[in-house]
């Protein structure tokens, strides 16, 4: 899982606009869409490892969508043992 930060300028009020998608299996995920259900949705992203779905899925603290970077840190640091 990769997390990607997508920026746009949007000249009409002049600003950037920023939205972190994760790159999962090839398909883009745009975290936007987890404002709400972000443990259900998060925690099927993370099934097939069991102890961070658990953990997600309970909404401990430190795995709410707050922490997502960390929480994707820690997916990708267990892939790799």
């Amino acid at each position: 899982m990769e997390e990607l930060t997508w920026r746009q300028y949007d000249s009409s009020d002049q600003s950037w606009k920023g939205e972190i998608v994760l790159r999962v299996n090839g398909d883009a995920v745009s975290t936007q869409t987890f404002l709400m259900g972000f443990a259900k949705k998060m925690a099927i992203l993370v099934k097939d490892n069991a102890e961070l779905y658990k953990k997600v899925k309970n909404k401990e603290k430190g795995y709410r969508l707050l922490s997502l970077e960390a929480i994707v840190e820690e997916y990708n640091e267990q892939c790799e043992e």
